[in-house]
């Protein structure tokens, strides 16, 4: 998957705001509280968070300028490109185009689009952990990844055991990639998921203290 744009309009910071992913690299700079990590928080919700938010939810992301949160992310799957706009509010609403092809609404697009992302389709809760393997987030660099890894493995296997598949078998290679990840863990942190004195992850959060 890849994302080539990210819309936000009444979102915290942002009244209308439209940033092009280059294919490569994209780097968001900018003033503390200037709204990138707003930005990447917005993408997110729009891709795993459900349209129907009110609450605590809808809060969080209101904005000073007036109107509903909207998100539009552009993204492509196997070469095909998907537009999903959601706008955040106890009545919302879910779109999700496909180039040249169907237009799905509502509860149907959230089915879809967890489809195309290989996600159990979202509730009303933020859904910070899906895709956790892949998505940093802010003040989280640090953190042991396995415990959300695990955290999802369960239901992936149930997923997998709905859709049929019963067995899941792993070649000589991905053991070995899965041993080296062991050995890199338990070298780098406690059995807390705290980085181990004197390791890579440590250094630079000992530097900051000081």
């Amino acid at each position: 998957m890849r994302i080539h744009s990210v819309t936000v309009r009444n979102y915290r910071v942002h009244q209308d705001i439209t940033v092009e992913l280059d294919p490569s690299r994209t780097v968001v700079g900018g003033l503390n509280e200037s709204g990138k990590s707003t930005l990447i928080e917005a993408a997110h919700r729009a891709l795993f968070m459900r349209y129907k938010t009110g609450g605590s939810s809808q809060a969080e992301m209101q904005s000073n300028h007036g109107g509903h949160p909207a998100v539009e992310v552009v993204f492509e799957i196997a070469g095909i490109v998907y537009k999903i706009a959601k706008q955040f509010r106890t009545n919302g609403s879910a779109v999700l185009t496909q180039d040249s092809g169907p237009t799905l609404k509502n509860d149907e697009a959230e089915v879809w689009l967890a489809e195309l992302l290989g996600v159990t389709p979202p509730s009303g809760k933020s859904g910070s952990r899906q895709w956790a393997h892949l998505w940093v987030w802010q003040g989280q660099a640090f953190d042991d990844p396995m415990s959300t890894a695990n955290a999802q493995l369960n239901p992936l296997i149930e997923q997998f055991q709905h859709s049929g598949v019963v067995i899941a078998t792993q070649s000589v290679l991905d053991g070995r990639v899965a041993s080296r990840f062991e050995d890199m863990m338990e070298n780098l942190y406690t059995k807390t998921g705290a980085p181990k004195k004197g390791s890579e992850p440590k250094l630079p959060l000992a530097a900051n203290c000081t």
